[in-house]
């Protein structure tokens, strides 16, 4: 029913307050039914449920049950996405939402040899994002290769793997002229490449 002219004091209450905040007391407003109440889930690196239960005096009782996740990875990004060969490059990890109590270790691997990415990064701890700093290697060859770079969260259920491509193209000669470009014989030139 329609709460009284005076409104309706509701008592909130929860079997798990690590899990869940929220104020204690709400007050109904005179002639409405219902309101909209926030409850703010914290972090969790394993998932757990809330029961809330809402009481009002008089009036009866009622509970309601939240589950909470985990935070999970939500993309992985390259700057650039094309390199050439010897350049570093950039990486960005974002997260689903914010990193819980202790931070979160995102896992990462290359699966080419000549792009190279830390083992794993950090995630300090309410962050939402994290970068990371990658280099390629010169390599022999005139064909550019496309490498994967992924990440991972490992969660206590396993883990699923995230990818991004790097291009990373040869160093190649593209341009070359001597300056002079004539000269007598004895003398130098210089050769700009």
């Amino acid at each position: 029913g329609l709460a009284g002219p005076s409104g309706k004091l509701i008592s909130v209450s929860t079997n798990n307050p690590q899990a869940v905040t929220f104020t204690a007391t709400v007050s109904v407003p005179a002639g409405k039914a219902m309101i909209r109440y926030t409850v703010s889930a914290s972090p969790t690196k394993t998932q757990t449920s809330a029961t809330l239960m809402v009481t009002a005096t008089p009036g009866g009782s009622a509970t309601a049950t939240l589950t909470i996740v985990p935070v999970s990875l939500l993309s992985l990004t390259l700057s650039p996405t094309s390199v050439v060969a010897g350049s570093p490059f950039t990486g960005t990890v974002m997260l689903t939402g914010p990193a819980p109590k202790g931070g979160l270790v995102v896992n990462l691997k290359s699966d080419q040899k000549g792009v190279t990415v830390p083992a794993s990064i950090t995630l300090k701890e309410g962050t939402t994002a994290g970068t990371f700093s990658g280099g390629t290697i010169l390599q022999s060859g005139a064909t550019p290769i496309t490498c994967t770079i992924q990440i991972q969260v490992v969660t206590p259920v396993g883990g699923t793997w995230l990818s991004a491509k790097l291009t990373v193209v040869p160093l190649m000669v593209v341009w070359a002229t001597v300056e002079p470009t004539v000269v007598v014989g004895g003398q130098t030139s210089n050769l700009m490449i």
